[in-house]
């Protein structure tokens, strides 16, 4: 047997959702919550490094020390410490990373990491 019509609606009946399922006074289900951006610095790709892209993935350096031939950037972590040994490049006209250590406890991914995500907020302002 086939159901029968539906029932008129009267036009003052009040709404009570607009999708089907979600109550108008429910607040709406909480977002999962999302994975951290992880700069994707890997590091062999310090190796070559101009200085501008350094600064913008890490910020300012926490030391910087300047040699005859060599300026050496610091940037100091919770688990680990970077220093990269810029030099100046005549064929590229720039300064760039001749030389980097990892130095603590923590692996290189994870330090390079560590150091990324705080100090890029602050090079942007």
């Amino acid at each position: 047997m086939p159901p029968g019509p539906k029932p008129d609606v009267p036009a003052d009946f009040p709404v009570t959702s607009q999708r089907p399922g979600v109550f108008a006074n429910q607040a709406p289900a909480p977002l999962p919550p999302r994975r951290p951006t992880f700069p994707r610095v890997q590091p062999d790709a310090l190796d070559g490094m101009a200085l501008e892209r350094a600064l913008s993935l890490f910020g300012k350096p926490s030391e910087v020390r300047r040699g005859p031939l060599v300026t050496t950037w610091s940037y100091a972590g919770a688990h680990c410490r970077l220093e990269i040994d810029f030099h100046f490049s005549v064929v590229d006209n720039a300064m760039q990373a001749h030389e980097t250590r990892i130095v603590g406890p923590a692996a290189a991914p994870l330090c390079l990491h560590d150091l990324a995500v705080p100090n890029a907020a602050l090079a942007e302002r």
